[in-house]
């Protein structure tokens, strides 16, 4: 089988959303690690954030999962719904290493609203992305896109 490596740095740094998503989660392995050159954001009425590119030397701080199958990256392709699509970069394991690793980038401009941090989001934001914006068939679109439709 094939085992696929992802960066987390928004919502699925929580294993509380990885879990809704995946299911168990023993078979992973889960590692901090740094992604260089990009910056996270809020996106404007919504609660996760995106990826935006920013100075060379920034860096986002986030997981390294491995033992991801072909099936939990389509599962996780599905979730991440229509604004955002898997690219491979260049990620800085906790040990040093560099490893290859998908990583979803927003696939359009979202607006935004300023610098998203975990913490922060994991102690006023889960419960409001979870009732709000979750859902396992795609993230729901920023309220801005959704009163354009």
């Amino acid at each position: 089988m094939v085992e696929f490596p992802l960066f987390c740095y928004g919502t699925l740094i929580s294993s509380v959303v990885r879990e809704k998503i995946l299911g168990d989660q023993e078979r992973l392995s889960i590692k901090p690690a740094s992604l260089k050159g990009y910056a996270v954001m809020k996106v404007a009425d919504a609660h996760y954030p995106a990826l935006v590119k920013a100075a060379e030397d920034q860096v986002v701080l986030g997981v390294l999962v491995n033992g991801l199958s072909d099936i939990d990256m389509s599962i996780l392709d599905k979730f991440e719904g229509i604004n955002y699509s898997r690219e491979a970069r260049s990620i800085l394991a906790e040990d040093g290493s560099c490893t290859e690793s998908f990583v979803y980038f927003p696939n359009k401009t979202l607006e935004t609203a300023g610098q998203w941090t975990f913490g922060d989001w994991e102690s006023s934001e889960l419960n409001l992305f979870l009732s709000q914006d979750f859902d396992i068939a795609g993230i729901r679109p920023p309220e801005v896109e959704r009163r354009l439709k």
